[in-house]
């Protein structure tokens, strides 16, 4: 069985197959009059959605849902189009959870912008150009054998070495106005969390690579409010007690109970439409996670008191 990493070279490969004899293809189809049986993808995006997780797992399903994404579009011959999560699903070879969770992580690095409609109707789907001036995801072409594409330039062809790698990469969006600009700076707001800094880091480039946002997909405006409430959810995962020396070290964080409470109000808010819980399975787990964690604080207090 191939691994996830292994997975996640196999595509890599693939791609730059697809990209290496691509001309050739188009060239061939349009000399038989079909249209050729390829789907156009720039490098750089597939190399931006490596570089913008963290997880192996997670690059393999993200790699996989554009893949699926960009074979539709060229079966369509169009860069918008209509979809369903099962179909991208049965072309992925991922779930439609995960194919969910991706688009979602897709559309914030802004790579495809998605349209749902309020009925239980198709979604529709438009990729989006790499960078200005391309018609389709930075190709140079319309993507889809209608043009043939101009070669990359060389400066795309290099391997980036692992020193150039840190130099060159940057945040696929802009993060928000409250979001720590670095892990230093992430860092520092371990001390006011109760947690350690190793876990704060870990956070931070997790909501980084989502844009900033939670896993609801919401900015996170205070990022010490928000490594509150994941350094809690942590903590009564693992099942974790405050020492016994005395009610007030038994008693959970007051801040970290008002943080929650906020956190609730925000996601009850936000998914009290049933259309909204049924676009948001994220923040619903959520929700429901964080109201556990709230039923868990107040039964410690009452068992104290």
């Amino acid at each position: 069985m191939v691994g996830s990493r292994g997975f996640v070279s196999v595509i890599s490969s693939l791609s730059a197959v697809i990209a290496d004899r691509g001309r050739q293809a188009v060239s061939e189809a349009k000399s038989s009059g079909k249209n050729p049986p390829i789907a156009w993808q720039d490098k750089r995006v597939l190399r931006k959605i490596r570089d913008s997780f963290d997880s192996a797992n997670t690059i393999a399903s993200a790699l996989g849902t554009y893949t699926a994404l960009t074979v539709v579009a060229s079966d369509k011959q169009v860069e918008e189009f209509q979809t369903t999560h099962s179909w991208l699903a049965g072309l992925s070879g991922f779930s439609e959870r995960t194919v969910r969770d991706r688009m979602a992580d897709l559309a914030r690095l802004g790579f495809v912008a998605v349209s749902t409609p309020a009925l239980r109707a198709p979604s529709t789907y438009r990729l989006l150009p790499f960078g200005e001036g391309c018609l389709t995801s930075g190709n140079g072409c319309r993507a889809f054998g209608k043009r043939e594409a101009p070669p990359l330039p060389p400066s795309e062809l290099v391997e980036l070495t692992e020193g150039e790698r840190g130099e060159r990469q940057s945040l696929p969006v802009e993060l928000p106005r409250g979001f720590p600009k670095n892990e230093a700076d992430a860092a520092k707001q371990a001390a006011f969390c109760g947690c350690t800094e190793d876990f704060a880091r870990i956070e931070w480039n997790q909501a980084a690579a989502r844009g900033g946002t939670d896993y609801g997909g919401n900015p996170i405006a205070s990022f010490r409010h928000y490594l509150s409430a994941r350094a809690a959810k942590e903590r009564g995962r693992q099942g974790e007690r405050q020492p016994a020396t005395g009610k007030a070290s038994a008693v959970p964080s007051r801040q970290i109970r008002k943080d929650l409470e906020e956190e609730e109000r925000e996601l009850a808010g936000r998914l009290h439409d049933f259309y909204d819980r049924e676009r948001d399975p994220a923040g619903v787990a959520r929700l429901a996670t964080v109201r556990a964690e709230l039923a868990n604080m107040k039964g410690r207090s009452n068992a104290i008191a």
